[in-house]
């Protein structure tokens, strides 16, 4: 608070909050939690133009003003340009280490070999090696990749998270999960 000449310690309480996840939504609405984002503006607009002009307008004004008050003088411009190139380098709106700080973790990896074998999530609960999974298809099943780091790692549980409507057993320790059974998977691992 800017003109405030008198401490506020211990007379300010903080509440941090985040935007809306899988558990605050219902699970059937994933699929708009996932373009529009967590956003409440965002995810709860009246059509997905109206979520976009809104998303617009706040990276704007996050750009042009947040920014700049943070003692950068880069022009919002340039920053634009710089996050937009981000976005297509990195193709994704998967974020492992968020995934993992909603699971109670304080770090989540990502698992790659040379020769191209990979892993979306690693988490470590317990002593024991969880991993995750995310594929954007009807009916997702077991890759060459998935075999390598089951071995590699040697995983308790392979969880293939995916947007169908059904969980299913895909092989010894590996599953199909729902997107829409992901929040009562998650809860079980705690």
């Amino acid at each position: 608070m800017r003109g405030v000449s008198e401490t506020l310690a211990g007379r300010v309480a903080y509440v941090d909050m985040s935007g809306f996840d899988i558990a605050d939504t219902r699970p059937s609405s994933f699929r708009t939690l996932w373009t529009r984002g967590g956003f409440p503006r965002s995810f709860l607009a009246r059509s997905e133009a109206a979520s976009f002009e809104w998303r617009e307008d706040f990276v704007r004004s996050f750009l042009e003003r947040e920014i700049p008050q943070l003692g950068f003088s880069i022009p919002a411009a340039t920053l634009r340009r710089f996050w937009t190139m981000i976005a297509h380098f990195h193709g994704q709106v998967w974020n492992a280490a968020e995934f993992a700080r909603s699971l109670g973790e304080r770090e989540g990896w990502f698992y790659r070999t040379h020769a191209g074998a990979e892993l979306d999530l690693l988490i470590v609960r317990g002593g024991k090696r969880y991993g995750f999974e995310i594929k954007l298809t009807d009916g997702p099943s077991m890759t060459k990749s998935m075999h390598v780091a089951h071995e590699d790692l040697r995983l308790e549980r392979l969880f293939v998270v995916y947007p169908g409507p059904k969980s299913w057993p895909m092989g010894e320790r590996t599953e199909a999960v729902s997107i829409l059974d992901l929040p009562a998977k998650l809860e079980g691992l705690k």
